[in-house]
């Protein structure tokens, strides 16, 4: 969407002389590289930035010693960004590791979402349901029964 955006305000189809955005790390998480390129792309359009929660105003810097001082100021958001959300992927990862290992442990449910064949309440026993447990063990019959015949006829 920002791509997009971007290469519409390049080739003059979209005529805004400001982007708000909340923060920086709205644009990019992705380090302080590719924020900095990002910014300098949206600014050589002739956009400003507006950012509500720094309420800094963004602008192309007119000189070189502007420019250093630009690139530094969004680098360190962008890297703090990058940095937090690097960190948050690993909290995450970690809890939802442990959620794993403790529903292989006790064969309780991660999640109530299951396939329609099973019933599960978040936390509780994952259960098949008779009725359609019975389609699924048809199907999973049938399935090594096709395997089996097409390895015969392949010899």
């Amino acid at each position: 969407m920002l791509k997009a955006l971007l290469d519409n305000l390049k080739a003059g189809k979209i005529r805004a002389r400001v982007l708000l955005i909340e923060g920086l790390d709205r644009l990019t998480r992705e380090g302080m590289t590719t924020g900095i390129n990002l910014m300098m792309d949206i600014l050589r359009t002739g956009i400003e930035v507006h950012s509500t929660v720094s309420g800094r105003i963004f602008k192309f810097p007119k000189d070189a010693t502007a420019g250093f001082m630009l690139a530094m100021e969004v680098g360190i958001e962008f890297f703090q960004a990058a940095y937090e959300n690097e960190k948050r992927s690993e909290r995450v990862g970690a809890k939802w590791a442990a959620k794993r290992a403790d529903a292989v442990a006790t064969g309780k449910a991660m999640t109530a979402k299951v396939p329609h064949w099973l019933e599960a309440v978040n936390g509780g026993p994952i259960v098949a349901l008779p009725d359609r447990g019975a389609i699924v063990q048809k199907s999973s019959i049938l399935r090594s029964w096709v395997t089996v015949q097409s390895a015969s006829l392949q010899s």
